[in-house]
């Protein structure tokens, strides 16, 4: 049973222990100035158009369970992906071909999360802008939500 029941809704992929098919999550600091938090429209509206919305929904995910357990939470990956609507089955739920694993390794590439071991996975909570260069390759509307985002908000102290 859980001792904090305010968390204990938190999410059904809580692991009681950190067993083969489970990941450690740790907070990570913003990977940079200025950023955004994962909760934040921008990374909805820009980032999906780039990520997917399979990587949007994971980070987001992953960044209530960190922000709900600051100091690390061992979550299910077999449960995880399903409450996302991914395929996983219980015998290698982190394999190369996984949804789940592609997904990570999506957010790993642009610097949502960072591999710290096999099962272990730090996650950043805020993200900066995407680059120019990818900007510059989104559709026109995602283009100009992005514009619209990083003009109108003040981000000399990097928050939203």
């Amino acid at each position: 049973m859980d001792t904090y029941p305010s968390r204990a809704k938190t999410t059904a992929a809580l692991a009681p222990g950190l067993d083969p098919n489970a990941l450690w999550l740790t907070p990570l600091p913003a990977s940079g100035l200025p950023s955004f938090r994962l909760s934040h429209p921008y990374v909805e509206l820009v980032y999906t158009a780039s990520l997917g919305p399979t990587a949007v929904m994971l980070a987001r995910r992953l960044d209530r369970l960190v922000v709900a357990f600051p100091g690390g939470v061992s979550v299910c990956a077999v449960m995880l992906a399903r409450e996302l609507g991914l395929r996983a089955t219980s015998e290698e739920p982190l394999g190369g071909r996984s949804q789940l694993r592609k997904s990570l390794d999506r957010l790993a590439h642009v610097n949502f999360i960072e591999w710290l071991d096999e099962q272990h996975v730090g996650v950043r909570s805020a993200v900066p802008a995407v680059s120019d260069r990818v900007r510059d390759t989104l559709p026109e509307t995602v283009r100009q939500a992005h514009d619209h985002f990083v003009k109108v908000i003040d981000l000399r102290d990097g928050r939203p």
